[in-house]
């Protein structure tokens, strides 16, 4: 299953992240790195705010789902929550524009802000909902129509010469009829008359660290691009952006893929099996977010040049190769943490000791990028990064096994790393070609080299992947007959 739903996850996931880079290969060329600057800070505004008022929802209906037998009380004190704090969130959002005279100012930008943190907080609990049911094919739809609609406006806008409102309204318009679409079909049942407000205390107890946890989190990730502005200027603040957003919709992609697939199977045999099948899962988990992850890091170290070329404005490319590198294996770092290590204190409910890491970590953040970005500028925003997610990384892992412990495929680890640095010594030749159709071929050729070299090195599970993927292709053929106690189930349907 983790294969399976891994696979529908990647296309859909992938799709989008491939709109994602389009984007910004125009953005990059239609938009100047100021201008960009305002854009970033904008959207790191809007994914603060919904982190802080929304992740403990979403949370809490990953965690509680399977567990909880009256599903529609459950999703009625869902929705109600949510409803709360977004009342709470636009209460706080006017009483600002009243009382700060910037704001004001630019006054349709702050409307514009507000409505997408709705629709983008309601389409991301409308994600969640299909991820507890086991339900990727539905994910992957609502996922990809978001993206590719989204997307498209907020370009033809810019084009147009709208800037930034164009950028904004085009991001209203594509979430709103995807996310119509879902809630008809996701909320039925749902109803006023069944909000347990007493449920909602328990799920917001065990919401509330997890969202301190989430919000310090993404501080260390906008840390960078804000203390950029404020010490450095916007223009700053956009070429760093950009170089970041490349890694996120890269590694970070793949391992986000990997998680939206392992978490909820990890809960379930927790649930229904117990600790020790729990950890076997988590224990193949933790093989495909290394398998996946490795790799790009490597590829995106040693492609840099040619990455930046093609994907990039010149305006931008040469800042992306100075702090490519160091970016890529912040990310690396970032995903190991956030999408493995803190699952000790999610599934343990221990969720107010992932604070202690966190806040360390923003600490570190703050601390150096006050220090090294009037040293080293940019350069010095990324090492920041690198350091406090390394930081916040080994206190996961000694604070996260004294609740629970997660198995680590010690000896994967090294074959995997191994493999992933001998495919980046048979790049090295290749490194300064250029151009898109060398950049494919040079993807290509990377992939093949790490597939062979994990294949020959025997990581667990991966000879046996390519016949289990087989296996599931033919049982989706037209007239084949699924094997005695094999369903498709709701989990499969479209």
């Amino acid at each position: 299953m983790l294969m399976r739903h891994t696979l529908i996850y990647s296309l859909s996931r992938g799709m989008a992240g491939v709109f994602n880079i389009v984007a910004i290969m125009m953005l990059t060329r239609l938009l100047p790195p100021s201008e960009y600057g305002i854009y970033a800070l904008i959207v790191t505004a809007t994914v603060l705010v919904n982190a802080l008022f929304f992740q403990w929802v979403r949370m809490s209906l990953l965690r509680y789902y399977e567990s909880h037998e009256d599903r529609p009380r459950l999703l009625s004190t869902i929705v109600a929550g949510f409803h709360i704090v977004l009342l709470a969130a636009c209460a706080l959002a006017a009483v600002l524009a009243l009382l700060w005279a910037d704001l004001r100012s630019i006054g349709w930008i702050v409307v514009e802000t507000v409505a997408y943190l709705w629709l983008y907080a309601w389409f991301e609990l409308n994600l969640t909902l299909y991820r507890t049911r086991l339900q990727p094919a539905l994910y992957g739809y609502l996922f990809v129509a978001k993206n590719v609609l989204t997307l498209s406006a907020a370009v033809a806008l810019v084009a147009l010469g709208y800037g930034i409102h164009g950028l904004m309204l085009g991001m209203i318009a594509g979430t709103l009829v995807p996310v119509a679409v879902s809630a008809a079909r996701q909320w039925r049942g749902v109803s006023l008359r069944l909000v347990d407000y007493k449920l909602m205390l328990s799920l917001a107890k065990y919401g509330a660290p997890l969202t301190v946890s989430f919000t310090m989190g993404f501080v260390i990730y906008s840390a960078g691009r804000v203390m950029l502005g404020w010490l450095s200027g916007v223009e700053d603040t956009g070429l760093y952006a950009v170089s970041y957003d490349l890694t996120q919709q890269s590694i970070i992609l793949l391992m986000t893929i990997v998680n939206l697939a392992a978490y909820p199977l990890a809960v379930k045999k927790l649930e229904k099996q117990g600790e020790e099948a729990a950890r076997k899962q988590l224990g193949q988990n933790a093989v495909l977010i290394l398998l996946v992850s490795a790799p790009a890091t490597a590829g995106l170290i040693v492609l840099a040049p040619n990455l930046s070329g093609v994907l990039l404005g010149e305006a931008y490319r040469e800042t992306a190769l100075t702090v490519f590198p160091v970016i890529a294996i912040a990310a690396f770092v970032q995903g190991l943490k956030q999408f493995y290590f803190d699952l000790s204190f999610q599934l343990s409910r221990e969720t107010k000791k992932q604070m202690i890491p966190v806040v360390a970590a923003v600490a570190v953040t703050i601390a150096l990028n006050l220090w090294w970005i009037p040293l080293w500028g940019i350069a010095g925003a990324a090492y920041a990064s690198l350091v406090s997610y390394a930081i916040g990384t080994a206190m996961s892992i000694a604070i996260g096994n004294r609740v629970f412990r997660l198995p680590f495929p010690v000896k994967d680890f090294i074959k995997i790393a191994a493999s992933a640095i001998a495919m980046s010594l048979l790049l090295l030749p290749l490194r300064d070609y250029g151009g898109p159709v060398m950049l494919a071929v040079q993807i290509a050729y990377g992939a093949l080299v790490f597939g062979v070299l994990v294949w020959a090195l025997k990581v667990s599970g991966v000879k046996e992947w390519p016949s289990a993927v087989l296996s599931k292709l033919r049982l989706t053929r037209p007239g084949a007959s699924p094997r005695a106690g094999h369903s498709g189930g709701k989990g499969e349907s479209a």
